[in-house]
C-alpha cells in the first residue's frame, strides 16, 4: 500500500470513528465515582480551553497534527491495530491485569507511607527514563483510583510504543504525567501529557490523591498550553520549567477568589457548565420533530408545540409547558412552567440560539414564566422545534385550568 492510499485509508477510518464516537468521548465515562467534569478523555481535538491563548495554541498544536500524523491521536482509538500512521509502530493498550501488574500500591513502613510494586519491591525510577527526563515514568490515576506506572517508549524503540493511553487502556483517567520516585517517596510530579492535557486542577486532584506519599523536598510543575506545546518541539523540549513544592502549590490551589471559589474549584465549575452546553447541542442535532398534519386544529397544533418545548428541554411529560398570548401585550407570548429548572434548561437552549427573552416568577402560584416577542418564537418554534407553522397567531388562545396534565 503506497503512503497516499494509506493516508486515505486513515482519513476514512478516522472519519467513521469520529461520526460513532466523538460526541461520546466529549461527554466522558459514565463512571460513578468520579464526577464527569473530572474526568479526562483521550484528546480528539475537542478540548475546551477557556481563554483566548489556550484556543490559539489549540489550533496550532492541531494544525501541526495535520501536519505530523504520527502524533494524531484518531489512529489509536480509530482502529483496533492502532498502528501509528507512516511507521510500524503499534500503540499498546493495557489489559486490566496488565494495569494491575504495573501500578503501585501502598505500605506503611515505620509509620511512614509509601510505594510498592505488585512484588511487594520499595518502587524506585533511578534509572528509567520517560519523555527525555531521566529517573522519571509515566503515570496515570484511573477513574478506580489505581496508580498506573510505566517508562514511556516513543514510536521506533520497538514493537510496541508505551504512552499515557498505553497505561490507561485508552479510557479516562483522574490525571496523567510523569513522576520520579525515590525510595518508595515522590520526588517529583507534573502534568506533561499530550494525551489527556490535564490541567492545573486535574493535577491538583492527582496530588490530593497521593497525599502522605510526597518526600519532604517533593517539587510539582505545572505545564500550561504553551509549556505542553513546546514539549513536543524536540530542540527546546530540554529547557527546564518552573518548580514549586506541594505545599506551595496546594495553598495556591486552594486559595478562593472574590467569587468564592477556589482555582479548581473555579475550572471545574467551568467545565461543568461547557459540558452541559455540549450535550444540549448534541441533542438539538438528534431531535426530532413533532409533525404538523393537514387535519389539525390550532389547539392541537399548541399542543403539539408544548410537548415539542418538553421534549426539547428533558422534561417529564407531566412537565409540559403552556404557552399563550401575554394579556397585557399582544406582541410577546409566554411560556409558563410549573418547575425552575424546566424553565432554566429552556433559557439555555434560547442563550445557546441567541434569542432574547425575559424571565417572570410569579411565587404566588409557583409559576415561572418566560416571555418572548412574537419574532423571537417564531424562530424558536421554526428553527429549534423544526415545527412549521403558519404564525403564532394560532398560539392566541385563552389559557386553560390545567385540570389534566400530558
Amino acid at each position: 500500500m503506497s503512503a497516499s492510499e494509506e493516508r486515505k485509508k486513515y482519513l476514512w477510518e478516522k472519519f467513521i470513528y469520529a461520526a460513532k464516537s466523538f460526541g461520546k468521548a466529549g461527554t466522558r465515562s459514565d463512571y460513578p465515582g468520579v464526577p464527569k467534569e473530572q474526568q479526562l478523555s483521550i484528546d480528539l481535538g475537542n478540548k475546551k480551553s477557556f481563554s483566548i491563548i489556550g484556543k490559539i495554541l489549540n489550533w496550532i498544536e492541531n494544525k501541526l497534527k495535520f501536519l505530523f500524523p504520527r502524533y494524531n491521536l484518531f489512529t489509536e482509538v480509530g482502529t483496533e491495530e492502532r498502528k501509528v500512521i507512516a511507521t510500524n509502530t503499534k500503540v499498546k493498550y493495557f489489559s486490566q491485569e496488565e494495569q494491575f501488574e504495573h501500578a503501585l500500591y501502598i505500605d506503611e513502613e515505620n509509620k511512614d507511607l509509601k510505594l510498592y510494586s505488585l512484588k511487594g519491591k520499595l518502587y524506585d525510577t533511578r534509572g528509567k527514563i520517560s519523555k527525555t527526563r531521566k529517573d522519571c515514568v509515566a503515570y496515570v490515576i484511573t477513574l478506580d483510583g489505581k496508580l498506573v506506572v510505566h517508562e514511556h517508549i516513543d514510536v521506533g524503540k520497538s514493537e510496541y510504543a508505551y504512552r499515557h493511553s498505553t497505561l490507561a487502556g485508552g479510557k479516562p483517567v483522574i490525571c496523567s504525567g510523569l513522576m520520579k520516585v525515590i525510595d518508595g517517596k515522590i520526588a517529583y510530579i507534573d502534568n506533561n501529557s499530550g494525551h489527556y492535557k490535564p490541567k492545573e486542577a486535574n493535577l491538583y486532584n492527582a496530588i490530593k490523591k497521593l497525599e502522605g506519599l510526597f518526600s519532604q523536598d517533593a517539587k510539582v510543575t505545572y505545564l500550561g498550553s504553551l509549556e505542553l506545546l513546546r514539549k513536543q518541539i524536540p530542540f527546546i523540549c530540554r529547557i527546564p520549567h518552573t518548580q514549586e513544592s506541594v505545599e506551595k502549590f496546594l495553598k495556591r490551589m486552594e486559595k478562593k477568589g472574590k467569587d468564592g471559589l477556589t482555582k479548581y474549584q473555579r475550572h471545574f465549575t467551568q467545565v461543568k457548565e461547557h459540558n452541559s452546553q455540549y450535550r444540549q447541542l448534541l441533542f438539538l442535532k438528534s431531535y426530532k420533530p413533532i409533525p404538523i398534519l393537514d387535519g389539525d386544529n390550532s389547539e392541537v397544533i399548541k399542543m403539539k408545540v408544548e410537548h415539542s418545548v418538553r421534549k426539547i428541554i428533558g422534561a417529564d411529560y407531566g412537565h409540559k409547558p403552556v404557552i399563550h398570548k401575554n394579556k397585557e401585550d399582544h406582541v410577546w407570548v409566554d411560556i409558563d412552567f410549573n418547575y425552575e429548572d424546566d424553565c432554566k434548561r429552556l433559557t439555555k437552549i434560547l442563550d445557546l440560539k441567541g434569542l432574547s427573552y425575559i424571565i417572570q416568577n410569579n411565587k404566588k402560584e409557583g409559576e415561572y414564566t418566560v416571555s418572548m416577542v412574537k419574532d423571537n418564537i417564531e424562530e424558536l418554534i421554526k428553527n429549534t422545534l423544526q415545527i412549521n407553522i403558519d404564525s403564532v397567531e394560532l398560539l392566541d388562545q385563552q389559557r386553560n385550568k390545567r385540570a389534566i396534565e400530558s
